[in-house]
């Protein structure tokens, strides 16, 4: 087992370190921990009723992320659990505490409808393993007396899970409300209550409704510089200013398609006096572009290479990861180039 965890660090670690470049898919280290309750199967068997109160559960976690274009993230990580349960009745009380390791990989899928903001909602389910190992609890004290056996079990569960999402530059740091439930109703322990004359006894599967909270850590991406810088410079065309968008993310998400007849348009993409694509023919197939921002201001300028056999040069746009609506009609020609700034915020 410790092996199979140690090549997925490995192979986050080395996918953080290794590209310069906007990916696709990112790599990050997973931390983090949770508080729930959980309830335990109470049966009276003779004298004073006993009562529960909710048992705290505490869990450390620790594993790996890879997350597809800020949509889709699948984890995997491995956890430590320590499962409380509580009893009592006027007089006594009676608490134990189970220790249960787990794995499990979770799917989180971040919901469109709050895209391009610091905070998104995400929806998430994990599919996991219990593992326990046989155990025992004990406590003497007076007339009182409280027993708990753990079955040594492997447990198949589910948790699905609600929260929200909060970016940064590399890191992200989510917090959600999630239930874990177990496939296999056999009970993962058995326990007895004595007090005086009156007895109990109960079962506990270690369900549970627990908040969590965790770290994705990564490593910020290193300045890249070309060999060979080149330069925008409109010469004698004209600059024509589309809109002014805000976005508080470090990439945003451009594509490129021709709205109409197809008729061999071409165009340049300039961002901050760099090109990102050069001579891009313009089709009814939408080209997506990783647009790397920088604080500030950032200038991103269309200009056609030609204008195919109708002129002007036309294409529809989509920015997404800007606050605005994103969409826009370009029409370039060897004269008029257009310019789209996008306001980063400071942080």
């Amino acid at each position: 087992m410790w092996r199979s965890w140690f090549a997925v660090f490995l192979v986050a670690v080395t996918g953080m370190t290794r590209a310069q470049q906007p990916r696709q898919i990112e790599s990050r280290l997973v931390g983090g921990f949770g508080y729930g309750v959980e309830f335990s199967q109470l049966e009276q068997d003779s004298g004073a009723r006993w009562h529960q109160l909710p048992g705290a559960t505490e869990s450390l976690d620790g594993g790996a992320s890879f997350m597809w274009r800020d949509r889709l993230c699948l984890a995997a990580q491995a956890s430590l659990t320590g499962n409380g349960i509580w009893f009592y009745q006027p007089g006594a009380g009676a608490s134990a505490t189970h220790l249960v390791f787990r794995a499990e990989g979770r799917v989180d899928w971040i919901s469109p409808w709050t895209k391009g903001r610091d905070r998104q909602v995400y929806f998430g389910l994990g599919c996991g393993w219990s593992m326990q190992r046989r155990g025992h609890y004990e406590k003497v004290k007076d007339d009182f007396r409280i027993r708990a056996d753990d079955y040594p079990q492997s447990t198949l569960y589910l948790a699905p899970e609600i929260g929200v999402l909060e970016f940064d530059d590399s890191d992200r740091i989510e917090i959600g409300l999630r239930y874990l439930l177990h496939l296999d109703r056999t009970p993962a322990g058995y326990g007895t209550l004595v007090h005086g004359s009156s007895g109990a006894h109960f079962t506990f599967t270690h369900d549970q409704l627990a908040l969590v909270m965790r770290w994705h850590l990564g490593f910020p991406r290193k300045e890249h510089t070309p060999a060979e810088p080149i330069y925008y410079d409109k010469g004698p065309r004209e600059l024509d200013s589309l809109q002014v968008v805000h976005a508080q993310r470090g990439t945003v998400v451009m594509r490129l398609w021709d709205n109409a007849e197809f008729d061999g348009d071409s165009v340049t993409v300039w961002l901050n006096n760099q090109p990102l694509v050069t001579g891009l023919p313009l089709t009814h197939r939408k080209t997506r572009l990783l647009i790397p921002l920088d604080y500030g201001i950032n200038r991103l300028v269309v200009t056609a290479v030609n204008e195919g056999r109708v002129p002007p040069n036309t294409a529809q746009c989509r920015l997404r990861g800007v606050r605005e609506h994103g969409f826009f009609l370009l029409r370039t020609s060897m004269k008029v180039d257009q310019i789209i700034t996008i306001m980063r915020k400071w942080e």
